[in-house]
């Protein structure tokens, strides 16, 4: 069993400027050619909402799929620089989950997770891990994946998941979760049909995966990657790279 420690920090994408190093500092470890590793950019930022009082929402266990309980439950602003079809910015209950197994490339992981939910019906919005404190990096910008293969992502419908959270970690038999800088999973309606002629996949998992080094080639380096899953069967119908 491999027990993942994801560090939380304070770094709000776009603020200010990127360190890069030569090697992640404290390690020996290098990935790729380029060598550049940095803070981490995490699309996901949050402060705390005042006068909240002390109830939350009741997690919904159905669609997280976690059989833990919430150790807290927060109202907070919460700012997603990729939303997919939502809201950039939106109040949500988010609730920490401790110590989540996962089974991933045939390891069992513990990973904490944060599940961000709309006050007014409960549904998720996303969940994800927290930003580990350094990241392999690319020496050239990124860009919207979705903007850039031209999907069309809109907020989830209000009809019963046939799949989790939990579901979309350990049965898509997505890789090195544990050495990602982070994992970020939402929830959403895709208009974009993978193939002509034939309908859209209708309700998804957006699979987000950060500071981890997806794809080499032609001396460009890829961090970002992000797959779509079709909800119930969790066949894999969309997908792209960003440095």
């Amino acid at each position: 069993m491999v027990v993942l420690t994801l560090i939380v920090v304070g770094v709000l994408a776009g603020q200010g400027g990127i360190t890069t190093y030569a090697q992640p500092p404290d390690t020996t470890e290098q990935v790729g050619t380029q060598h550049l590793w940095g803070p981490p950019t995490s699309p996901l930022s949050w402060s705390e909402v005042e006068g909240q009082g002390s109830a939350g929402p009741l997690p919904d266990l159905e669609v997280s799929g976690f059989t833990e309980r919430p150790s807290t439950t927060r109202l907070v602003r919460l700012l997603d620089g990729h939303a997919f079809g939502e809201s950039t910015q939106q109040v949500v209950w988010l609730s920490r989950y401790d110590s989540v197994s996962v089974a991933s490339d045939k390891v069992n992981l513990k990973m904490t997770f944060f599940v961000a939910q709309k006050p007014s019906s409960g549904a998720v919005l996303c969940a994800f891990t927290s930003p580990a404190p350094i990241w392999p990096r690319s020496d050239e910008a990124t860009w919207s994946v979705e903007t850039r293969q031209g999907w069309a992502m809109s907020p989830a419908g209000h009809a019963k998941r046939q799949s989790s959270i939990l579901d979309v970690l350990t049965k898509t038999r997505l890789r090195g979760l544990d050495k990602a800088g982070q994992v970020i999973i939402r929830p959403r309606s895709c208009e974009t049909s993978v193939f002509e002629n034939q309908p859209p996949p209708g309700e998804v998992w957006v699979v987000e995966i950060l500071g981890k080094v997806a794809l080499e080639r032609y001396g460009r380096r890829f961090t970002t990657s992000v797959y779509v899953f079709r909800d119930g069967d969790l066949k894999g119908v969309l997908g792209g790279y960003a440095p």
